[in-house]
């Protein structure tokens, strides 16, 4: 299976954010779920919030990966 990740630069402003997360399950049961892919963006950032899309990124990994259940139920339960 081929992976890439895609960057760009978008205007180069000092209150704009934007990352994206790549996460390939390394356990079997993770594997059931598949993979994880999330792009954030912040418009009109504060300093002080340059770690707000490593957090949410993580905590969305998180709780996508402790259902064992499903994918679309897996889902439900991150973006809650």
């Amino acid at each position: 299976m081929k992976i890439f990740e895609f960057h760009f630069n978008p205007e180069s402003k000092t209150d704009l954010i934007f990352d994206s997360f790549c996460y390939e399950p390394a356990s079997s049961q993770e594997q059931k779920l598949g993979s994880l892919y999330i792009i954030g963006e912040l418009k009109s950032a504060l300093p002080q919030d340059s770690r707000l899309l490593n957090n949410l990124a993580f905590l969305f990994k998180r709780e996508y990966y402790s259902v064992p259940s499903g994918p679309e139920a897996a889902l439900k339960k991150a973006l809650k």
